[in-house]
C-alpha cells in the first residue's frame, strides 16, 4: 500500500526531481569554481556528463509526476511501476505523453541530448552501438552531432528554463 500510494503520489516524484536537480547543481557549481581554464576543462570532463545525466533524470522524473498526476493507476498498479525499459528514459516521447507542447527545436535537442546523457553518456564511455556516437552527413555541408556527444555550461540554464515550465505545468494542473 505505502509503495502505490507513494507512486501515485506526484510530489513525491517532484520531489525527487528537486534531489536530482541540487545533485547536478553540486557538479556545475564546482567546475564553475575552477580557477583557470585547464582546471574547468578537467573537471568538466570528468563531471559534466554525469551533471547532464542527473539533469536529464530530474527532468524525466518531473514529466513522470505530471503523467502520475493525470493517470495513476495507468503507471503504478499491483505493486508495479509500469513505464520501464528504454521507453521511460525517452523525454521526447515522455514530454508528448504529458500533454506539454515542446517550446522550439532548441528544447527538443535539449531533450534529445538529456536522454542520451540517462541513458550512456552519463554512465558508460560508449553507447551500446557505434551509430549513436556517429556523426551523420546531413546534406553536402553540414554533419548532424549525435545527443550524448556534446555539451556545455550553458546547458544548466536550458535545463533551469525547462524545469520551471514543466513545475509549472505541474502546479497549474494540480490546482485544476
Amino acid at each position: 500500500q505505502r509503495f502505490e500510494a507513494r507512486g501515485k503520489n506526484p510530489d513525491a516524484w517532484h520531489y525527487h526531481a528537486l534531489g536530482l536537480r541540487r545533485a547536478a547543481a553540486l557538479l556545475w557549481d564546482r567546475i564553475e569554481a575552477a580557477n583557470d581554464y585547464e582546471e574547468k576543462g578537467d573537471w568538466m570532463f570528468a563531471v559534466g556528463r554525469v551533471a547532464m545525466m542527473l539533469e536529464g533524470l530530474a527532468v524525466e522524473v518531473l514529466i513522470k509526476a505530471i503523467l502520475v498526476l493525470s493517470n495513476p493507476e495507468k503507471f503504478v498498479r499491483d505493486g508495479r511501476w509500469t513505464l520501464r525499459g528504454e521507453e521511460g528514459h525517452d523525454l521526447l516521447e515522455l514530454i508528448s505523453d504529458a500533454g506539454v507542447a515542446l517550446e522550439s527545436t532548441q528544447e527538443a535537442d535539449l531533450l534529445a541530448r538529456l536522454r542520451a546523457f540517462v541513458g550512456w553518456a552519463g554512465r558508460y564511455p560508449i553507447p551500446l552501438k557505434y551509430e549513436q556516437w556517429t556523426p551523420k552527413a546531413v546534406g553536402e555541408h553540414a554533419i548532424e552531432i549525435p545527443p550524448g556527444t556534446y555539451y556545455s555550461t550553458a546547458d544548466r540554464d536550458k535545463v533551469e528554463a525547462l524545469f520551471s515550465r514543466l513545475e509549472a505545468v505541474l502546479k497549474e494542473r494540480m490546482e485544476a
